[in-house]
């Protein structure tokens, strides 16, 4: 059965029935076809935003002509990219790395184009250290523009400086902000990765707690004044005299503090929640011993401690030795890594 459309495409109220029952047919041969189309089409756009992504530059423009974000560039690339766009500052968030060939590569190429390269020291699975944050924002706030920030994909790291930008220079709200970590540009909030969408949920929840709105002069001082890395932020003191006695199986108490803003949760099991890792060391080098403290069940509130005791087995020679302790996470994060002091203390073991 057909149906009549008059013209002037309005339908009679039988007739909008009898399409919209033909639309909705499962066994529609059109829609079947629209449909596999459609499919087809989201496929080839998302291979294309995968290949750009993983195989190619991963270039984009964060703000105007003034800040650009990709991945890692080779030294023709960087020379065609300060050329094209007028760069005058590369930001690079990998580290300093004299011997690989990508950082002398890149470094080649700011040479030959006379343009300035930073380097700042991010994780793409870690929450950044406080000190590398610090410097990433003095870095913005002096260096020349336009500038380019890059990591190796240009996923992880770059999206949390791109998004960093957008909030301290730009009036995007923090939702809008972090769109530049989002799958569109290879960040995938899985694993380790999501502690990038971490840092910023630290800063929602700063916001809440203390029940104010953002703004870029909010933002930066919670930036260079408040930011804590979650439960990664503590100190361990030596209750203890630096002595111990040869051939005799000891230990040395410490008190840990909780410094962070986090609870920290203490687990039984090899290397779960927090815990204490520390070296002994003989000062001819010729002995060592690793070990572990704190693999039992208990939690440390913020501005609490707790008492640990660090076993130590009979060691070998009297002499001179060097402890050195610190905190970590159960991700094997050390908190030194994040602006934290391992406690380092010399040893003497009499006869």
């Amino acid at each position: 059965m057909g149906f009549f459309v008059p013209i002037g495409g309005v339908l009679m109220p039988e007739s909008r029935s009898m399409l919209r029952l033909a639309v909705a047919s499962p066994k529609s041969p059109r829609r079947s076809t629209v449909v596999r189309g459609v499919c087809a089409i989201a496929l080839t756009l998302l291979l294309i935003e995968t290949l750009r992504v993983t195989a190619f530059s991963n270039f984009h423009s964060v703000l105007g002509d003034r800040v650009f974000r990709s991945a890692q560039l080779s030294e023709q690339q960087v020379i065609d990219r300060a050329e094209k766009h007028g760069i005058r500052t590369i930001i690079n968030l990998r580290g300093t790395c004299t011997d690989f060939e990508w950082y002398k590569s890149e470094c080649r190429g700011t040479h030959a184009c006379n343009i300035s390269q930073e380097d700042i020291t991010l994780s793409s699975g870690r929450l950044p250290p406080p000190q590398e944050i610090h410097r990433l924002v003095e870095v913005l706030d002096n260096t020349e523009y336009p500038i380019l920030l890059h990591c190796r994909r240009g996923a992880d790291r770059t999206g949390l400086a791109a998004t960093l930008v957008h909030l301290l220079y730009s009036d995007a709200t923090v939702s809008e902000a972090r769109r530049q970590h989002g799958i569109r540009y290879g960040h995938m909030p899985v694993s380790i990765t999501a502690n990038i969408d971490r840092f910023f949920d630290l800063y929602e929840e700063w916001l809440d707690r203390l029940n104010i709105d953002h703004s870029r002069d909010v933002f930066r001082q919670w930036v260079m004044k408040e930011y804590c890395p979650g439960a990664c932020r503590g100190r361990l003191v030596l209750l203890d005299p630096p002595t111990l006695k040869y051939a005799t199986g000891s230990g040395l108490r410490v008190r840990a503090h909780n410094d962070s803003i986090e609870t920290w949760h203490l687990k039984p099991g090899q290397r779960t929640g927090v815990h204490v890792r520390f070296m002994i060391t003989h000062e001819s080098g010729n002995y060592a011993h690793i070990g572990y403290a704190g693999f039992f069940r208990a939690d440390v509130k913020p501005n609490d401690s707790i008492e640990l005791l660090l076993p130590i087995p009979p060691l070998p020679v009297p002499g001179k030795y060097f402890f050195t302790a610190d905190l970590f996470d159960e991700d094997e994060m050390a908190f030194a890594q994040l602006g934290g002091k391992p406690l380092m203390q010399n040893l003497e073991v009499s006869e």
